[in-house]
């Protein structure tokens, strides 16, 4: 069955991909398919979020109000029995999952109808009470994908607006004791462009995985895009610099910056960001990547235009993306 979601799509997002996150399990497939993805479960979740990240607090995220949330019977109507090509996998998405009432229910639910693999975007701390986590592991959460934008608490917490950085990766060590799978994601932005060096060998270290850098698209007004967005130059200037032995990948950018870096992210990150509103420069138009770029998010066009594209160049071998390039 379709769930619409409680309020139009944004300006700064594709109202078409963002139909696909709360469309019907046939729907999903389909495009999931379309995107060159496995084609797995997607519930996303609407309520409110504990942080005012200033990036994307509003009505809509922080504010929400209680009656407008994802209803039981809608979560209850879209977690039917999994589907053999699903292989037992569902990735949950929204606000902040963890805080939505129905969430220890539609797990239970979830481990019911055969999915034993629970893949969650969240911002982590509520993974910090034991008997919970353990509970939702038992059920089947098997990966997590978090931001985190520095390494450091005062860094990360001025960013989400909220004491937050000293209890999520206290729940993120503890959940990858257990065995969960540790994703992480930051978004380029100037002020914490010189932590993310330091934050991506603190993921590589700490949780084993690779750090997933995404652009930053405008909010209508919300806070000054201009300023606080990382040019496109200036991240891959960053990234030429770095030592070799720390990874990194890059997911929603076009292929021409930084393209020896490799893109792509787990799915639940790149699906995540594949909303982000996207276009291309007319500088664009004869780069033989453009088929399978993503494009540019809109805001870089519209404030900076091309500056930062190379398009000419195509990709290095061996970078071009993944399936989850978003």
């Amino acid at each position: 069955m379709p769930h619409p979601s409680p309020s139009p799509a944004p300006r700064h997002e594709d109202a078409a991909v963002r139909d696909v996150l709360t469309a019907g399990v046939a729907e999903q497939h389909a495009a999931l398919r379309a995107w060159g993805l496995p084609p797995v479960r997607l519930l996303v979740l609407y309520n409110p979020c504990a942080f005012r990240c200033f990036f994307c607090a509003s009505a809509g995220t922080s504010d929400r109000a209680a009656d407008d949330r994802t209803p039981w019977a809608q979560i209850a109507g879209h977690l039917s029995p999994a589907l053999p090509e699903e292989q037992g996998r569902l990735i949950v998405a929204g606000n902040e999952p963890l805080l939505h009432p129905d969430f220890d229910r539609l797990m239970d639910l979830a481990a019911d109808r055969a999915f034993h693999h629970i893949e969650l975007m969240t911002s982590g701390t509520p993974l910090s009470d034991p008997a919970r986590r353990t509970r939702w592991i038992q059920r089947g959460l098997r990966a997590v994908a978090v931001p985190l934008y520095a390494a450091v608490a005062d860094e990360h917490d001025a960013v989400v607006g909220a004491p937050a950085w000293d209890g999520l990766v206290a729940a993120l060590d503890a959940a990858h004791a257990e065995g969960v799978r540790v994703e992480v994601h930051s978004l380029a932005l100037r002020r914490t462009a010189n932590a993310l060096l330091p934050l991506a060998r603190m993921v590589q270290a700490r949780w084993g995985t690779t750090l997933a850098i995404a652009p930053l698209r405008d909010k209508e007004g919300q806070f000054d895009w201009a300023r606080e967005a990382l040019p496109l130059d200036a991240l891959a200037d960053r990234l030429a610099a770095w030592p070799t032995d720390v990874g990194v990948r890059l997911v929603g950018f076009p292929f021409c910056v930084a393209p020896e870096a490799p893109r792509g992210a787990a799915d639940t990150i790149g699906l995540y960001f594949r909303t982000q509103r996207r276009a291309f420069a007319p500088l664009c138009a004869a780069c033989t990547a453009r088929p399978r770029c993503p494009g540019v998010v809109e805001a870089q066009l519209r404030q900076r235009g091309d500056a930062g594209l190379s398009p000419f160049r195509a990709p290095s071998p061996g970078t071009s993306p993944g399936s989850t390039g978003g």
